[in-house]
């Protein structure tokens, strides 16, 4: 395999990327790293990642090729970030340390788009949507993998 792991400070591009080269290269355990934990902890999530692997391993053989990735936007959807925003400009640092302590977990959602290329080069269908999410910092995760490229 070309890729074997998921760097704990993949931008959520990279995660994508690595997603589609699992597939790509019929690599299910580094396709199940990519996702959400959350969504395979139960056997029923377990069945669904093994039917959309399935799914995603034929449109790779027959549909598409190549698929790029667009540059993603992140936002925050619950939680205090503290970073250099017009929001906190004139917070003082015990005010923000109140903000983070109320508000709980820092919760941000990354949204871009992918775009699938046939064997002539023709894109297939209109560029879909990628959500992934990552919590207090940390790795990013795939939420909607069952969305065809």
């Amino acid at each position: 395999y070309t890729v074997k792991t998921v760097p704990e400070d993949a931008t959520p591009e990279q995660v994508v990327e690595t997603y589609i080269t699992a597939i790509k290269e019929k690599n299910y355990p580094l396709y199940l790293a990519c996702i959400d934990p959350a969504r395979t902890k139960a056997n029923k999530g377990v069945s669904l990642c093994m039917y959309h692997w399935e799914w995603h391993q034929h449109r790779f053989a027959t549909f598409y090729c190549q698929v790029k990735v667009g540059k993603a936007k992140v936002r925050v959807i619950k939680g205090f970030d503290s970073g250099s925003k017009l929001e906190d400009a004139f917070l003082t640092a015990e005010d923000k340390a109140k903000l983070k302590k109320v508000s709980g977990p820092l919760i941000e959602e990354a949204h871009l788009t992918t775009k699938a290329f046939n064997e002539k080069g023709m894109q297939y269908g209109s560029p879909k949507p990628r959500f992934l999410r990552r919590t207090d910092k940390g790795r990013w995760y795939i939420i909607n993998y069952p969305q065809p490229f």
